[in-house]
């Protein structure tokens, strides 16, 4: 049983994946980490969306940058899309959208 880590960095509204490792078939789990900018300190709620073309939004909640990834999303080669979200009361905040894929080594 293996856990694996991905790690994400925001920049203002920039959203970059710093790494995305290989899974392979003794992978159990992903674990998101994002690094912040200070302009994120004024959004005490930050989500992590994670989602496919024709498929339900799954956002997940950062918890001191960190989210646990559902395997639904990483147990599936196809690429998927990634934006987070920070709130803040009724104000949001948001980055781009990132587009990546889970690849499971042979």
């Amino acid at each position: 049983m293996k856990t694996i880590s991905m790690t994400a960095r925001v920049r203002g509204q920039q959203l970059s994946l710093q790494s995305l490792p290989l899974l392979s078939e003794d992978t159990e789990g992903v674990t998101l980490q994002v690094q912040f900018s200070s302009r994120w300190e004024a959004f005490p709620e930050k989500y992590a969306t994670f989602w496919r073309d024709g498929d339900q939004p799954v956002a997940l909640p950062l918890v001191e940058g960190t989210a646990e990834v559902p395997p639904s999303v990483f147990k599936d080669e196809t690429p998927f899309y990634l934006h987070i979200t920070g709130r803040n009361g009724k104000t949001r905040f948001f980055t781009h959208q990132i587009c990546g894929r889970f690849v499971t080594r042979e």
